[in-house]
């Protein structure tokens, strides 16, 4: 009879284990995926700025698999950064033909198109240089 006693009492023992092993577990997995799904935050704070570049097509972030021909518009700076333009007046923008110099001014906003920006430009001004 002792022995059975002693049998139940390590099954119960490795059972208890096996649970609290399977709940830390659980509440780790839980506690990661909970992690990865957070939206990383941005400023904000808006940011007025004036940068000079050239009109260009956006580059989009994901360059595998078939590429549509769609065209963008954008600008390109000097120092390799892109930027999305935004007008209240979209002939603003789509009279300028790719390749033009321009100077463009305005509030930057968050991006979060799928292509490779710093931002979109809300424009409050525009010129050809």
């Amino acid at each position: 009879m002792n022995s059975r006693i002693k049998y139940f009492v390590i099954a119960g023992a490795i059972i208890l284990v096996l649970l609290i092993g399977v709940t830390v577990f659980s509440v780790q997995a839980i506690i990661n995926a909970s992690e990865k799904s957070k939206v990383p935050t941005t400023s904000t704070e808006e940011k007025t700025l004036t940068v000079e570049g050239e009109m260009t097509c956006l580059v989009p972030k994901d360059t595998s698999g078939v590429q549509d021909m769609s065209c963008a518009i954008g600008m390109k700076t000097d120092d390799e950064k892109y930027y999305g333009l935004n007008a209240t007046d979209p002939t603003k923008i789509g009279s300028i033909p790719t390749g033009t110099r321009i100077k463009a001014s305005g509030v930057l906003k968050a991006d979060s198109s799928k292509y490779k920006t710093e931002g979109i430009i809300q424009i409050s001004s525009m010129e050809r240089l």
